[in-house]
């Protein structure tokens, strides 16, 4: 578990080092410029990933090596071309979003788009964590440093993402030097990349759309009630990091949980999983609804204030989000990994809607209880599929689960 915390831990330092440069240099709106393309580049992520982080991690700890290395190749082709097919409209959306720094926007929405083609998935599947640290950690960490110098010297802003860009693309070759350069993308996995979308067509509809709600808030609250940006996508980093940091748990259990091919063990693993994550997230939230304004103070150099009532809300925020992932691995081991996609969608429109309202209205803290209420229907929903309620008890008997 130790080298595991190793990989979220350089995410969250990574923004550490740079936002307080930033947002000195460049002030609020600066930050709202990159915030609202990273926002919907983090959306888009969640797109052109294709569900590889969700079911890709069970799959591998099962597979032998050769059908490993077929996964590798399959998802790496895949991927690529649904980020570049994302790239190119989050490049061209995030300029229309901002009133200042359209070039930052877009450059860094391109960036966190591309954060898709991550092999973390896969060396969790395989429990080879140092190499998460090889590959992600190490770039992420050493390429933040370089942007926080680089800005504090006196580069523009747009050099933010454009780094970002080229720290995802070196990651990227590390990967394919760890895993072996022959497990690079060949013609068949291209010509296969089209049967894959359809294949996990549910699973893709479900994460593209469950980013309506866990990214595209900042988008929404840019559009909606631009005087709450900056201090909306502040608040809204800070659990973002928290929860990056919080995520060593789910990581490090998909492989656990996955691995045994006797069915009964899997269960009693995902609810042990989930009891572990949701535990985590109650103590999490706490301390965040407690630190968070002397945390913010800090990060962004006193230029956003928050109050205590945003500040509880986004601890909430984070405990539902914590017992949602512990959730989802439990309907993972069931066979039932499509039915999150049941559970996102009504989630995602309780989002949108909670949010525009909710900041329309509210300002920051409306959108925050757009949040939440999104996640908390999300995650009611996915304890429904799991406690075996008669509707679904066909999805059981056909895994073998008892109602």
């Amino acid at each position: 578990m130790a080298l595991y915390v190793v990989v979220p831990s350089a995410g969250l330092l990574a923004p550490l080092m740079i936002l307080p440069v930033a947002s000195s240099r460049f002030g609020a709106a600066g930050w709202a410029s990159v915030a609202v393309g990273q926002s919907l580049g983090i959306a888009a992520c969640a797109l052109a990933e294709l569900g590889w982080g969700v079911l890709g991690p069970q799959r591998v700890a099962r597979a032998g090596p050769k059908y490993r290395s077929l996964l590798y190749r399959r998802a790496l082709a895949s991927k690529l071309l649904a980020a570049a097919a994302c790239c190119t409209v989050v490049s061209v959306t995030a300029p229309l979003l901002v009133a200042n720094n359209p070039l930052s926007a877009s450059l860094a929405a391109v960036g966190s788009t591309l954060a898709a083609l991550s092999s973390a998935w896969f060396f969790i599947g395989m429990n080879r964590p140092l190499w998460i640290v090889w590959a992600d950690s190490i770039p992420k960490f050493g390429f933040s440093a370089c942007i926080a110098g680089l800005l504090w010297l006196g580069l523009p802003l747009w050099s933010w993402g454009f780094l970002t860009i080229v720290q995802v693309l070196v990651s990227v070759v590390i990967a394919l030097k760890l895993v072996g350069w022959d497990n690079a993308p060949r013609v068949g996995n291209w010509r296969e990349a089209p049967a894959l979308l359809r294949a996990q067509g549910v699973l893709i509809v479900g994460r593209g759309t469950s980013s309506l709600y866990t990214a595209l808030p900042v988008s929404i609250v840019s559009a909606i009630s631009p005087q709450s940006t900056a201090i909306y996508a502040a608040l809204d980093r800070l659990t973002r990091m928290l929860l990056s940091l919080l995520a060593v748990a789910p990581t490090r259990m998909q492989q656990w949980v996955g691995h045994p091919r006797e069915l009964a063990i899997r269960l009693k693993r995902s609810r042990q999983a989930f009891w572990l994550n949701a535990g985590l997230g109650a103590m999490a939230g706490v301390i965040l609804a407690l630190l968070s304004r002397w945390a913010l103070s800090h990060i962004f150099s006193g230029v956003v204030e928050v109050t205590d009532l945003q500040c509880w809300l986004a601890g909430a925020v984070v405990s539902t989000i914590c017992a949602s992932r512990g959730a989802g691995l439990g309907l993972i081991a069931r066979g039932l990994e499509n039915r999150t996609t049941h559970a996102i969608l009504p989630s995602a429109l309780i989002g949108v809607v909670g949010v525009s309202v909710g900041s329309l209205y509210g300002g920051v803290s409306g959108a925050m209880l757009g949040v939440l209420s999104a996640e908390l229907l999300g995650l009611a929903i996915q304890l429904y599929f799991l406690s075996g309620v008669r509707i679904f008890r066909r999805f059981s008997g056909r895994t073998g689960v008892q109602s």
